[in-house]
């Protein structure tokens, strides 16, 4: 198994969603939830669950259930997920650089005279 996992979304239902409104009727839920298991990989469906946690918009809070799997992360993947990661810290760095080194200086002066 490889360290680089990642969260795929099958269906997201809920309002104003891809996958549209949850399914109300029982039969069409267990319908929908089966076709979206389905799609999952055999090796991968022990990974497989429903997330139920409402989603929030515009201040209001929302039905949602989500039906993920987890899987490796494809070398691609990998390698795009590390340059946005790269490119995040070396903005951080940019951003608060003058900060850090301007409180390092500070600090240094602060436990040089002790």
């Amino acid at each position: 198994m490889s360290e680089y996992r990642k969260e795929v979304t099958l269906r997201h239902w809920g309002t104003c969603t891809e996958s549209g409104n949850i399914p109300m009727g029982l039969s069409d839920f267990i319908e929908a939830l089966t076709e979206a298991e389905n799609e999952v990989e055999h090796q991968l469906r022990d990974s497989a669950h429903i997330d139920a946690e409402p989603d929030y918009e515009h201040g209001e809070h929302y039905a949602a259930v989500r039906v993920i799997y987890t899987r490796d992360m494809t070398p691609d993947e990998i390698r795009d997920d590390k340059a946005q990661e790269i490119a995040r810290l070396e903005d951080n760095i940019a951003r608060y650089g003058d900060d850090v080194n301007r409180s390092l200086a500070e600090l240094s002066a602060l436990t040089a005279d002790d």
